[in-house]
C-alpha cells in the first residue's frame, strides 16, 4: 500500500497542472442543489445556525488544546490513514483539490477538508469528490456539540467543523485524506494530525499579519510549524 501511495505522489508531480473540468463543477453544483431540495432542511438549517453563532460564545484563539482534546476523545482516527497536509498563502485550496483528485483516480478512497466554502457549508468535507449531504451534518454535528458540552470544551466554529470532518472520514473508512490548513499551520486545528505522509506549503505572502506576523519570515515560520 505504501508503494502504491508513493507512486500516486509521483503521478501527482506530473499531473498537478491538471484542471477541474467545467463538467465536474456543474456536477458538483447539481449535487448540492438537488441534495438540498430532497431532504428535510429544517434540522440542517437549525444546526448550521447554531454552528455559525458558536464563535460569539467561544471567541477564536490560536491553539491546539480544544482540537487535541476532541481528537483524542474520538480515537485519533486519521492516525491510521495516509495524510496530505497543505498550507500556504495562495494556491493551497487548488493544490488540495487537485491532490485529492489524483489520489481518487489512483483508486484510493480519498477524503478532502477545505475552507472556506463557496456556496454550501457541505463543500468543506468531501469524499471522492462528493460533499457531505444534509443527513451527514444532522448525524455528525450534534455528536460533536454533545462531546464539547460533556467535556466542557469551548471549541470554535473551525475546530468543530474539523472534528466533524474527521468523524466523516472515519465513518467512510478513507484510505487517504487531504487536509487544507485554515490559518497558518503551527497552531491550526488540522495540525493535531501528527504524522502526515506528505506536507506541502504553497507560495507564501503577507497575510493575516496581526496573527501570523508582520514579515514573510515570521509568516513562513508559522506555516512551517506544521512540519512534524
Amino acid at each position: 500500500m505504501l508503494l502504491k501511495f508513493t507512486l500516486v505522489l509521483v503521478y501527482l508531480v506530473f499531473q498537478l497542472n491538471c484542471f477541474v473540468s467545467p463538467s465536474r463543477i456543474f456536477q458538483l453544483s447539481n449535487f448540492l442543489h438537488s441534495n438540498h431540495s430532497n431532504m428535510n432542511s429544517t434540522a440542517y438549517s437549525n444546526l448550521l445556525k447554531s454552528l455559525y453563532k458558536i464563535n460569539v460564545y467561544n471567541p477564536v484563539k490560536m491553539g491546539l488544546e480544544n482540537t487535541q482534546q476532541l481528537y483524542n476523545y474520538i480515537g485519533r482516527p486519521l492516525d491510521k490513514m495516509y495524510i496530505v497536509h497543505v498550507a500556504g498563502t495562495n494556491g493551497k485550496g487548488s493544490v488540495s483539490l487537485k491532490t485529492a483528485e489524483c489520489l481518487k483516480r489512483s483508486g484510493l478512497k480519498t477524503g478532502l477538508f477545505v475552507s472556506p466554502h463557496i456556496s454550501s457549508f457541505r463543500e468543506r468535507v468531501q469524499i471522492n469528490g462528493n460533499p457531505l449531504n444534509e443527513e451527514d451534518v444532522i448525524t455528525l454535528l450534534p455528536e460533536v456539540f454533545e462531546l464539547c458540552k460533556k467535556k466542557n470544551i469551548p471549541a470554535t466554529f473551525f475546530e468543530i467543523t474539523t472534528i466533524m470532518s474527521f468523524l466523516q472520514f472515519q465513518r467512510h473508512q478513507c484510505d487517504a485524506v487531504v487536509l487544507e490548513v485554515g490559518l497558518g499551520g503551527r497552531l491550526d486545528a488540522t495540525n493535531v494530525v501528527t504524522k502526515p505522509t506528505l506536507s506541502i506549503i504553497t507560495s507564501i505572502q503577507l497575510d493575516h499579519m496581526k496573527i501570523l506576523g508582520d514579515t514573510i519570515e515570521k509568516i513562513a515560520m508559522e506555516k512551517a510549524g506544521k512540519y512534524q
